[in-house]
């Protein structure tokens, strides 16, 4: 299957005067100029509409484009899938619609004609769905003001008969879940009204697309923030789905496949949401790089079970699924900086012995022994400090070492003088245990 998307440019405004464009998200970037193929299927959609248009640009997934190239028929040539809005006086229906053209005798011309729901295009994805090669749509539509959104899947040989499955979601993931070589569809859906929270698996058989399966999902979460696919474990991937709590927290819940589609963390029998509580910015990620993915929590530092909110810090502890166990356990314990972009990995015998300092005149993180209170004849044990490369630095950074640099910053650590010590750490695990967020 060959797919490829190009984003329609505002300059094509100045050449084709019929077309209007909404600058909302669409207008945020500049594309650049349409080739002369691009501006042959713009051409050829314009000769079906009665109305001047507006492109509309997916909000989310893969393809944020107006249109899409993707060989729908599989045979030599691609498709052109188009998104835009008519501009219909008076209408009350959804403007919004889908165009699919065709090549024909090295000409583009319009095969199908799709109406839309709402008021925008949230994601478009285009994938096989069980046996066989036969491409489908799956179109989310979404309607400003509404967090609940419509998706409709359509099999382009037989479009004239409308969408194979229309249904309601807030997350919509595209992925082969159960393992079995072919993809599947999962829509998780929450109704604060009802009280109501659930996750459906789609899946090809003989009568079309039908719900196969479906689980609970927490309810006091108020909305769905990230979605991560990754690998649960060595054998089995799962959908780490970080939610809202309200009151600046979050937390994750684990879709699976086990024979059916499970929930791992909240269900009838266990609500474990609670494990996974924290301040809202972390997500679930492979922190470490080992393949699986991990799902933080937060937790004070030593020390700071009294202390005004706006002066505690966050210890992130970092939860990975055990095989054997069958259950999450504690793989990392870690301070999590946001804006430095960076996590550092405490060594396991600091677990409960060590607190830490923001020094921010100077930009540095400092790491105490704690023994039982928070006093100012703490041992130190280490500082991080991260220092502008660009900038004359070497006074202010006498007695630092390098951990690693990106971009215009340097990454130090200082480490104390005190042999005697036993939990001052070793440049070796400094290094081995910083890791830099967002790295290219």
């Amino acid at each position: 299957m060959r797919i490829k998307a190009f984003i329609a440019c505002l300059c094509l405004a100045a050449l084709l005067c019929s077309c209007s464009f909404n600058l909302g998200i669409e207008g945020l970037m500049l594309p650049p100029r349409l080739t002369d193929e691009q501006n042959e299927i713009y051409a050829a959609l314009q000769k079906v509409t009665d109305s001047n248009i507006k492109l509309k640009y997916p909000r989310t997934g893969e393809y944020r484009s107006a249109f899409v190239l993707v060989n729908l028929d599989d045979d030599i040539e691609d498709e052109a899938v188009v998104f835009y809005e008519e501009t219909l006086p008076g209408a009350k229906d959804s403007s919004l619609r889908i165009n699919i053209l065709d090549k024909e005798d090295d000409k583009w011309k319009s095969v199908y004609k799709i109406e839309g729901t709402g008021t925008d295009i949230d994601k478009a994805i285009f994938s096989t769905l069980g046996n066989g090669d036969e491409i489908y749509m799956m179109i989310g539509f979404s309607t400003l003001g509404q967090t609940e959104k419509v998706v409709k899947v359509y099999r382009y040989s037989d479009l004239i008969s409308g969408p194979v499955y229309e249904g309601t979601y807030s997350i919509m993931e595209v992925l082969d879940i159960d393992n079995s070589g072919t993809s599947e569809i999962v829509l998780i859906s929450g109704n604060t009204a009802s009280q109501t929270a659930t996750a459906k698996l789609l899946q090809k058989t003989d009568k079309g697309i039908e719900v196969t399966h479906e689980v609970g999902m927490d309810t006091k979460s108020i909305d769905y923030t990230n979605v991560t696919r990754g690998n649960l474990s060595e054998d089995r991937l799962g959908l780490f789905i970080d939610s809202d709590r309200g009151t600046n927290l979050a937390t994750t819940e684990v879709l699976i496949y086990d024979d059916r589609l499970k929930n791992i963390v909240y269900n009838k029998f266990v609500d474990n949401t609670e494990m996974f509580l924290r301040v809202t910015g972390n997500i679930s990620t492979d922190i470490d790089k080992d393949g699986i993915v991990e799902i933080p929590s937060t937790s004070l530092f030593p020390g700071y079970e009294k202390e005004d909110k706006n002066k505690q810090v966050h210890a992130t502890t970092w939860y990975a699924w055990d095989t054997k166990e069958k259950k999450f356990v504690k793989k990392h314990y870690s301070y999590y900086n946001f804006n430095d972009g960076y996590v550092f990995m405490l060594p396991q015998r600091w677990s409960g012995k060590v607190t830490v300092k923001r020094a921010s005149e100077s930009n540095e993180l400092v790491f105490y022994k704690f023994d039982g209170e928070m006093t100012d004849d703490m041992i130190e044990l280490m500082r991080i400090k991260v220092s502008n490369r660009t900038e004359d630095n070497r006074g202010k950074n006498l007695g630092y070492r390098a951990i690693t640099a990106f971009g215009q910053n340097e990454y130090l650590v200082k480490i104390t003088d005190n042999e005697d010590e036993p939990l001052v750490p070793t440049m070796s695990e400094i290094t081995h245990s910083f890791i830099l967020l967002n790295q290219e």
